[in-house]
C-alpha cells in the first residue's frame, strides 16, 4: 500500500543540525512509500543538507520508494545544489525510474 507524507523542513539545514535533520528524513522514509518535502520555511541549507538529500533519494531507489521535492520553497534548494554542482543534466546511476532531485528538470 502506498503513503505519502509531507515533510516539512524549517531553519537553517545546516552541519550543526545534520542529525537531527538526517533522523526526520530517514523516519519519514521508512514509514511512508512517498516522501514530500518541502523547504519553504528553510532559510539556509549547505552541503551536508545536499548529500542528505542524495543519501535518502538512493535509499529511497533502492527499497522502490520515491522522494520528491515540493515547488513551494524549493527554491533555496535549487540554489544551494546549483552553487555548489550538484545541478545535473541526466539521473544519477541510482536511480531505477530515470530520476534525481538534481537533475536540471527535478530542480
Amino acid at each position: 500500500m502506498e503513503t505519502t507524507v509531507q515533510l516539512e523542513l524549517s531553519g537553517e539545514l545546516t552541519v550543526s543540525r545534520a542529525d537531527e535533520t538526517a533522523a526526520a528524513l530517514g523516519a519519514a522514509l521508512a514509514e511512508h512509500t512517498v516522501v514530500e518535502i518541502c523547504f519553504r520555511n528553510v532559510s539556509a541549507l549547505d552541503l551536508s543538507c545536499l548529500q542528505m538529500m542524495c543519501a535518502l533519494h538512493r535509499t529511497a531507489a533502492a527499497q522502490n520508494k520515491q522522494v520528491w521535492i515540493k515547488e513551494e520553497g524549493a527554491d533555496v534548494f535549487r540554489e544551494t545544489a546549483r552553487r555548489a554542482g550538484f545541478v545535473r543534466d541526466r539521473a544519477c546511476s541510482f536511480s531505477v525510474d530515470g530520476k534525481c532531485l538534481y537533475r536540471t528538470e527535478a530542480t
